[in-house]
């Protein structure tokens, strides 16, 4: 039987709360909603994917 262990991914990191830079993140989020909302007016819609996928999967700010 395989034991159960606890690992994580390579890239997965651990942070305190405290030490996020919020003001950081609403703004990146601010502007990558705007992007998407430009995107959807011209619509360009394999960029409004491409830009939803990024910011699903954005975990290093």
């Amino acid at each position: 039987m395989n034991a159960c262990r606890n690992t994580m991914s390579a890239h997965t990191t651990l942070t305190d709360w405290k030490s996020i830079n919020w003001s950081k993140i609403t703004e990146y989020v601010k502007k990558l909603r705007q992007r998407i909302y430009r995107a959807e007016q011209l619509g360009q819609h394999r960029k409004v994917r491409k830009l939803q996928r990024l910011m699903i999967l954005s975990v290093d700010l």
